[in-house]
């Protein structure tokens, strides 16, 4: 996932739109979208398993990035985990004025 945003320097983030605290708000509530929106007895799990974003402590970098895995158990909870992790995504970046790269998902069996 690749969260954008607008750069700018640390000494002004009034005029940059950081793309870094939205995508960690992303990984805290893609844990309680899961543990709240599913059934305990239909596993589901998303890990996060890489976070990353800019270059320099005092630069607000245009972008940040998360690898995420979805792993589910019945054909019912994935098109349901996929729905919402998209609807999620894009309403957590809508409400900071930036914007997320669409999932795509990648199906093993």
């Amino acid at each position: 996932m690749t969260v954008r945003g607008e750069g700018g320097h640390g000494s002004q983030p009034h005029l940059a739109k950081d793309p870094v605290p939205v995508a960690c708000e992303m990984v805290v509530g893609l844990q309680a979208l899961v543990t709240r929106g599913f059934d305990v007895f239909d596993p589901v799990e998303a890990t996060v398993g890489r976070i990353e974003g800019g270059t320099l402590g005092n630069i607000i970098p245009d972008t940040a990035s998360f690898d995420l895995t979805l792993r589910i158990f019945s054909p019912e909870s994935r098109d349901k985990l996929v729905s919402d992790v998209r609807r999620f995504l894009r309403g957590v970046a809508d409400a900071h004025g930036l914007t997320v790269g669409s999932p795509r998902p990648r199906t093993i069996p």
